[in-house]
Formats: structure tokens, C-alpha cells, sequence
């Protein structure tokens, strides 16, 4: 009975297992509530919205039409439709650049009115043409060659001389500013004037 009066004896080992057992399962599941925790936060729906703040669905379509709101696109229409979006274009017949407006109603699924069909052509020939027969040419001399004489050439404009060049100021005003070698902002000169 050394243990259980209260002395200063070694510690029963029964009890330093079960302590660590405790200790063990303790930690286990403040783990296991940490992990519920931040899977519960984890866990968020990401909405869309348009420019006016309104939410955009991104659920599938599965009607035959659907009738455009504002913010939708064609695009974006037909991927919700699983459709290509020029199919969608071409049996509502909407071009590029594929402009479409609220309220407008979309047909998402090909018809008879949307898509023109055309019947195969049966097997049709041209109609049969007889070739006329050609006529020969009647014999011609062929004419003297006469040789024209070739156009003088024309001599190329002359140059400005330079006495008549002058150089020129971009407009009127105080230097304020100059060129400056090696300093890429001052790449140029000032000038002061009025705006307009």
C-alpha cells in the first residue's frame, strides 16, 4: 500500500500509462475539432456577379431557349447550353461581332426555322452545249514594224540649294529647358508658351 497513502514513493507505473493515454487522445482531438473547424470555414460558394452587383448564374441550361438579362454574353450562353457558341450564333442568326441584348430570346437547340436546310440536288448535268465551230482566220501580211522612237528622257528635278534652306524654330517662346547628354528625361529642349 505504498502508492495510496500519500508518501513520496515512485508513481505507479498503471497511472503513467493511463496519463499518457489522456494526454495522447486530448491532443488527438483538439485536432480533430481544429480540422472540423476550418473545414467548416473552408467551405464557401463563390457567386459571380455583373458590373451592376447583380449575381450571373453559371447554372447548366437545359431548355431549347433562354431569353438574355443583362450581363449575359453569347458565349457564355452557349457554354452554360453545352453548345457551341457560333452554332448558337448562326441558328439565331446573329454575326460577329455577336452583339445581343436583354430580353432578347435565344435559341439554343438547331430547327427547321433557324437552320435552312437544302435538299441535295439531284443528280442535274449541265445542259449540253454544242461547240460552233471556229472559222479560220483569213491570211494577213503582217504589218511593217514600225519602231517608235523612245521618249527623251526628262531630266530628274534639281535639289534645293541649300542657300535657299533656313532653318526654322518649332515656335515662338523662352528656351527654359535644354538637352542634356546622358540624362534620359531631358532628352529634348523646352520652350515657353501658352497652351491652346
Amino acid at each position: 500500500m505504498a502508492g495510496l497513502g500519500g508518501g513520496r514513493g515512485a508513481a505507479d507505473p498503471c497511472i503513467v500509462v493511463g496519463m499518457a493515454r489522456v494526454n495522447t487522445l486530448v491532443r488527438l482531438l483538439c485536432l480533430v475539432l481544429a480540422l472540423v473547424v476550418l473545414a467548416g470555414c473552408g467551405r464557401s460558394t463563390v457567386v459571380r456577379r455583373d458590373r451592376d452587383g447583380r449575381p450571373v448564374s453559371t447554372q447548366p441550361i437545359s431548355a431549347s431557349s433562354v431569353v438574355v438579362r443583362r450581363g449575359d454574353t453569347l458565349y457564355g450562353i452557349a457554354f452554360r447550353a453545352g453548345q457551341d457558341y457560333r452554332d448558337v450564333a448562326r441558328w439565331n442568326r446573329i454575326g460577329p461581332p455577336y452583339t445581343i441584348y436583354p430580353g432578347q430570346r435565344l435559341q439554343l437547340r438547331g430547327s427547321a426555322a433557324a437552320v435552312p436546310r437544302t435538299k441535295p440536288a439531284a443528280a442535274a448535268r449541265p445542259p449540253a452545249t454544242v461547240a460552233a465551230p471556229r472559222k479560220p482566220a483569213p491570211a494577213q501580211t503582217p504589218p511593217a514594224s514600225v519602231r517608235k522612237p523612245a521618249p527623251a528622257p526628262t531630266p530628274a528635278p534639281r535639289a534645293a540649294s541649300a542657300s535657299n534652306i533656313a532653318w526654322r524654330w518649332p515656335t515662338q517662346g523662352a528656351l527654359i529647358g535644354r538637352f542634356a547628354a546622358g540624362d534620359s528625361t531631358r532628352q529634348g529642349i523646352d520652350i515657353a508658351g501658352s497652351g491652346g
